[in-house]
């Protein structure tokens, strides 16, 4: 799990940069869960299952979940609508998609309670540091400096 930079004051623009890119990826993960649970009841509290039939459920939820997006084309009512996904609107901001209009039902969104000391390993600083130098050299897209001077 990544942890964002703390603090916002005297942030430098390579970690502000850094910390947005990590936020969207996170919002994206739970886009896709979030859509996935809102269309598999299963996925709407914990699995009570081992640890391998928990993960061949999982994987028989999106290999089906793939092949009806795959066939949303074909089908009159369609799957998967476009305001159920959390979308861009025109100034860049990001709009609520109407999965998350549904979380206070799923019994397995709860938040995970701190388990240990919040200090991290310098394996993990130097990972982190890795990302950051990647989201603002080879890896950095044009989209991302428009939102931090938001």
């Amino acid at each position: 799990m990544m942890r964002p930079y703390p603090g916002k004051n005297g942030m430098t623009l390579e970690k502000r940069i850094y910390n947005y890119r990590l936020s969207r990826a996170r919002r994206t993960v739970e886009n896709v869960f979030g859509i996935l649970a809102n269309h598999w009841r299963l996925l709407r509290r914990p699995i009570i299952a081992n640890v391998p039939n928990a993960i061949k459920m999982v994987q028989a939820i999106i290999c089906l979940h793939n092949w009806l997006r795959k066939h949303d084309v074909e089908r009159e009512t369609q799957y998967v609508t476009q305001d159920v996904a959390d979308r861009s609107v025109v100034d860049g901001d990001i709009e609520d998609g109407s999965w998350r209009n549904n979380v206070d039902d799923y019994r397995a969104f709860r938040n995970i309670r701190c388990t240990q000391a919040r200090a991290h390993s310098l394996r993990a600083a130097n990972i982190r540091e890795e990302f950051c130098r990647y989201f603002n050299e080879e890896g950095e897209v044009g989209w991302q400096n428009i939102q931090i001077y938001k």
